[in-house]
C-alpha cells in the first residue's frame, strides 16, 4: 500500500469523525473493500494505476460531500489532498471524475459496466 493511500486512509478517519453510521469511516471501508474486490473481478489487479485510482476514489468519495461539510473551506479538500499528494494530473482527474458522478442513478451503474471506464463504474457501484 502506496502513502498515498495511507494518507487517504488518516484523512478519511479525521474527515469522517462524527459523521452518522451512513456516511462514517466503516462506510467508507466497506466501499473501498467492495470496489477493489469488483476491480479484481474485473482484471483490474493487472493495472496497478486503475486499481490506484479506484481505492483512491473509494476512500475519498464522501469527503466535502455537501451534506457533511461542517466549514465551507472543506468543500476542496479532496483536491487540496490530491495536489498535496503530488498524485499525476491524469489520476487526479479521473478520481475527481468518479467522486463528482458518485450520485447518479443506479440504472446509470449497471449500464455503465458496458463501457471503458471501468474504474469509475465499480467505484460508483460499489
Amino acid at each position: 500500500m502506496g502513502s498515498t493511500v495511507r494518507n487517504a486512509e488518516k484523512l478519511v478517519e479525521r474527515c469522517m469523525k462524527g459523521n452518522d453510521a451512513s456516511h462514517d469511516a466503516s462506510h467508507v471501508w466497506r466501499v473501498r473493500d467492495l470496489a477493489l474486490s469488483l476491480a479484481r473481478e474485473e482484471g483490474l489487479s493487472s493495472h496497478p494505476d486503475s486499481m490506484e485510482i479506484v481505492e483512491l476514489a473509494a476512500l475519498l468519495h464522501d469527503i466535502g460531500d455537501y451534506k457533511y461539510l461542517r466549514d465551507p473551506s472543506e468543500e476542496k479538500i479532496v483536491e487540496d489532498f490530491l495536489e498535496e499528494e503530488g498524485l499525476e494530473e491524469n489520476k487526479k482527474t479521473k478520481i475527481l471524475s468518479i467522486i463528482k458522478k458518485m450520485g447518479e442513478y443506479f440504472a446509470y451503474y449497471l449500464n455503465c459496466f458496458q463501457h471503458a471506464n471501468l474504474p469509475s463504474d465499480l467505484v460508483r457501484y460499489a
